[in-house]
């Protein structure tokens, strides 16, 4: 018996790491390589522990990691934006040094909104892919029609899609596990007003009940 294995932990670890690297990296290049780092030694020690420690897990379906890709094409927009204002800024690329007059408990940056449109800046090329990023998705509708109108279906891949036929998550949980993530349901929505769950979602998990006949020493598979 080992540990129980938690996808939503991991993919939450994944995404902290990935969105904090994309912020804070135009000003600190150095978190990319150990976001790098750190996601090899973690990939690996998963593989390692998914082998010999973890217990095996239920058959999870693909809807979570779609959802996380998803949260993840929005980390390189972060980027842009982050990029965009630390290397358009006055003092190190500009050479403007504003003069605190003592109005003020701390020197003015002297970095407005206006001045991505009126200099020219390391940080312009960032300017205008953010446009294009924005344009983008304000008419995306209208791009979509226009691939409709040319022939080009996106529901046909999504049709490919192999039907696996796998159990609803919930049912093929051990009780033990089940009752695990009331309890951490319960604490997250009463205690710390941090609901994980979906009402919906809640309400299933709840309605589950052990079915005679299924053996509970091992995950419904």
């Amino acid at each position: 018996m080992g540990p129980i294995f938690m996808l939503h932990y991991k993919y939450s670890f994944i995404l902290n790491i990935c969105f904090v690297t994309f912020i804070f990296g135009p000003a600190i290049p150095l978190l990319f390589p150990m976001a790098f780092f750190a996601m090899f030694l973690y990939y690996t020690q998963e593989r390692m522990r998914m082998a010999y420690s973890y217990i095996k897990p239920p058959m999870y379906g693909s809807q979570m990691n779609q959802s996380t890709l998803k949260f993840l094409l929005v980390a390189p927009y972060f980027y842009v934006i982050s990029a965009a204002w630390t290397y358009s800024n006055q003092q190190a690329f500009m050479n403007r040094v504003p003069t605190n007059t003592g109005t003020h408990l701390y020197n003015l940056a002297d970095h407005k909104l206006l001045m991505y449109f009126s200099q020219v800046t390391p940080g312009t090329p960032f300017v205008i892919l953010f446009l294009f990023i924005t344009v983008g998705m304000v008419f995306s509708p209208c791009i979509t029609k226009i691939k409709a109108m040319m022939g080009i279906n996106e529901d046909v891949a999504k049709e490919m899609v192999l039907d696996q036929d796998i159990d609803q998550f919930w049912e093929v949980l051990k009780r033990k596990q089940r009752e695990y993530w009331l309890k951490e349901e319960h604490l997250c929505s009463h205690e710390l007003d941090i609901p994980r769950l979906k009402h919906e979602m809640y309400l299933e998990l709840t309605g589950i009940k052990d079915e005679e006949g299924v053996n509970k020493s091992r995950p419904r598979l």
